[in-house]
Parts: C-alpha cells; sequence; structure tokens
C-alpha cells in the first residue's frame, strides 16, 4: 500500500485521500504514537517539506504516545516532533 502512493503529492492523490479519509469509522484502540512516528519517517524519505496530517477517532490510549502517563506522552511526542524538524 505504501508504496503505490509513496512520493505522490497531495495535489495529485487528493481524490484516493478524500475516498480514504471519508472512509474512517471508529473502532477500538487508538495507537497514535506508533502511527505518527511511521508517518513521519514516511513523510522524511518524500520531498522536503512534506507534512503529516492526523486523523483519528479519538485520544492516543494505547502504546507508545498512550495519554494514560502525560509526562511519558509529552516526551514522546516532543522528540517526535523534533525528529521531524530535523528531516524537514
Amino acid at each position: 500500500l505504501y508504496d503505490s502512493y509513496f512520493g505522490l503529492i497531495v495535489a495529485s492523490s487528493g481524490s484516493w485521500l478524500s475516498t480514504a479519509v471519508t472512509s474512517l469509522r471508529t473502532q477500538g484502540s487508538t495507537a497514535l504514537g506508533p502511527a505518527l512516528q511511521m508517518s513521519v519517517e514516511l513523510a522524511s524519505k518524500g520531498l522536503p517539506g512534506s507534512k503529516v496530517i492526523i486523523c483519528t477517532d479519538g485520544a492516543a490510549n494505547v502504546g507508545v504516545g498512550s495519554l494514560n502517563n502525560l509526562e511519558v506522552a509529552q516526551a514522546f511526542y516532543e522528540q517526535v516532533g523534533e525528529r521531524a524538524a530535523e528531516k524537514g
């Protein structure tokens, strides 16, 4: 899946993105941390200035970045933000 859309800019993949976003449904837990981390890594391999857009059905409540421990979560998200800034 990633390979087929990797490298496309939003302008040329708008239809696919619109379909993907409108088909999102709530279910189960939200592991936002790993998804954000993977997104930042994928975006860093694209064009300079690539952006990550997060679409979620809830709060980060499981896994790395879970908001159950705010101090640890804050440190994690700051680290991901610093990594994103480094990678451009």
